[in-house]
């Protein structure tokens, strides 16, 4: 995960998401999210569901 968020950053530097809505289902987080890749770009929605395995997040997905 680290290294696939790390990849995303460097392509996009300025990359920033804002939290539109948040639900929870057991070991499942889901984030609507608001994403700009910069300043100037047009912002775009996702769904972001995280799986945890105990307090650790052991994958997300990102659904555009």
């Amino acid at each position: 995960m680290r290294s696939g968020l790390k990849a995303m950053f460097a392509e996009f530097p300025e990359n920033r998401a804002e939290i539109v809505g948040r639900n929870q289902l057991g070991d499942y987080v889901v984030l609507h999210e608001r994403v700009w890749r910069s300043s100037q770009s047009e912002p775009f929605d996702v769904m972001a569901v995280y799986s945890f395995d105990g307090d650790k997040c052991s994958r997300v997905e990102f659904i555009r």
